[in-house]
């Protein structure tokens, strides 16, 4: 049960608490030490996020309770003060602790707020690294730049407006944060690229109800943009051009998939890129999960599409 517990950050090595302090992660390092930082933040956040429900829980529930003692309280101090008033501050004491206990309940629960991070990390970008593992040389330095603080925060605005609409008054947000850089080389000096942009955007509408009262409402749209991309590291890699068009046509007909490929030149070469796009759903602020299963399906779809000076497709 001991091991199972939820780490403080004290107990945490100096990297993972620095990243906990800053919400970001930057820097050139060997693939191993990534993974095993990763590994270390996931699982502390896994259980930190337990905890932190289990103390909403317990707030919620103390907080609910407060009614019903509260109309206790009153009903016997009432009755209590024409027969027995030396008693009636006893009557209080229940009510008292239970807002102590709630205060400290909220306090712990805001407490582990603070220290909280966002999924996207340990639900995409550690099993895709898990899974590049086997084709990164032990020794390549693998460059990552991580935020995993929340995407709806001041810094990440980028935008706010009055939009023209039927509603009285409509407010757009839009947040916006590229939580996630990798590069990362291959034993032939090819590099693969993985970005992901996370963007949520409110609408805050102001609207008069038929009561004759100013009411707002407001609903979010969030979206996570992800771009993988290959550049060549050798003269007798290239691209099919032939494939990469046929691709680009077909994922341009699909309007529902989201998908583009570009190839673009680049100083040390050409390199491919496909983007994918993953809408949320229920309106909320949170960012849509992306599984680690569809970013490595895109790498492979890239690395289809490569091809040797003999005109045989590159293998990854």
């Amino acid at each position: 049960m001991a091991a199972s517990a939820a780490p403080s950050v004290g107990e945490l090595s100096q990297d993972a608490r620095d990243v906990i302090r800053t919400k970001t992660i930057e820097g050139s390092e060997r693939l191993r030490h990534w993974i095993d930082l990763l590994r270390e933040l996931a699982d502390a956040d896994e259980r930190l996020d337990a905890r932190r429900n289990r103390m909403k829980r317990f707030a919620i529930g103390f907080t609910v309770a407060l009614f019903p003692t509260a109309f206790l309280t009153a009903f016997g101090a009432a009755a209590l003060s024409g027969v027995a008033p030396r008693a009636v501050p006893l009557v209080f004491v229940p009510g008292a602790c239970l807002v102590v206990a709630d205060i400290v309940f909220i306090c712990r629960f805001l407490g582990l707020k603070r220290v909280d991070l966002s999924n996207g990390f340990r639900e995409t970008v550690l099993p895709v690294m898990e899974a590049l593992s086997e084709d990164v040389p032990e020794k390549g330095k693998v460059k990552l730049s991580l935020d995993v603080g929340p995407v709806v925060r001041s810094s990440n605005r980028i935008s706010r407006q009055n939009v023209p609409s039927r509603w009285r008054k409509l407010i757009e947000t839009v947040y916006e944060s590229p939580w996630c850089n990798v590069v990362a080389p291959l034993a032939d000096g090819t590099k693969l690229m993985l970005g992901i942009v996370g963007r949520a955007t409110s609408y805050e509408r102001h609207y008069t109800s038929r009561s004759g009262k100013w009411k707002s409402k407001t609903k979010w749209k969030a979206l996570v943009t992800v771009t993988a991309a290959i550049l060549p590291g050798t003269a007798g890699l290239g691209w099919d051009a032939g494939k990469v068009g046929q691709r680009a046509s077909k994922a341009k007909a699909k309007a529902k998939d989201n998908t583009k490929i570009k190839l673009a030149a680049k100083g040390e070469g050409e390199v491919c890129r496909l983007v994918r796009r993953f809408k949320a759903k229920g309106g909320k602020a949170e960012l849509p999960s992306v599984e680690p299963g569809e970013v490595v399906n895109m790498l492979m779809q890239l690395c289809s599409m490569l091809k040797t000076s003999a005109g045989e497709r590159g293998q990854s």
